[in-house]
């Protein structure tokens, strides 16, 4: 895969590969080609366009955990003029190892958020959610807004645009972060 002036090589069996470190609202031509043909070999060019950076400040911990395990956390105003279709408040728990926990992601752009938001059922019946507490926690959407509230509480376990916002176990770590969808992206 080729963009800019940077070369990315990918094994041919592999159907995606996620490029990190873009510009936010930047055009990018990425040019895909088959390295076992050089002459006349198969080549498509894919064009995509980042979305804009739309905080200008992270969302910050009001305090320190209520005694059910909640969080309240200060979301940042949005500053851009896209359109937004939905907010999703996505929550990650840490996986722990030994005496410490480890978060498998540098950053958002490093997880695979298609597969999240495909792989994300909405309300969960109860028997279903035990079942799925015996594995190890994966990264869930816990709300969802159209409008982006000043201030949200995590693990409040109600229900948010079709999304339980499910309870905080104590003792475990997470990381949350803001995922906006932007009119007429693809999903």
């Amino acid at each position: 895969i080729q963009y800019n002036i940077q070369t990315v090589e990918v094994d041919g069996r592999t159907t995606k590969k996620l490029i990190t470190n873009l510009r936010p609202k930047t055009h990018y031509s990425f040019i895909l080609t088959n390295r076992g043909n050089t002459l006349g070999g198969l080549q498509q060019t894919v064009a995509a366009r980042t979305a804009p950076n739309m905080l200008g400040q992270k969302p910050m911990v009001t305090r320190k955990p209520d005694p059910d395990g909640s969080i309240t956390v200060l979301l940042p105003e949005v500053e851009t003029s896209e359109p937004v279709r939905i907010y999703y408040i996505v929550v990650v728990p840490l996986k722990k190892s030994r005496d410490h926990f480890l978060n498998p992601w540098g950053s958002p752009e490093e997880m695979d958020l298609e597969e999240l938001i495909q792989s994300i059922p909405k309300v969960y019946r109860r028997s279903l959610r035990h079942l799925l507490h015996l594995e190890f926690p994966k990264p869930y959407i816990a709300a969802g807004f159209r409008t982006l509230p000043g201030h949200f509480t995590l693990g409040d376990q109600k229900i948010y645009y079709g999304f339980e916002n499910k309870a905080l176990e104590i003792g475990q770590k997470y990381v949350f972060f803001l995922l906006a969808m932007l009119e007429g992206a693809e999903a």
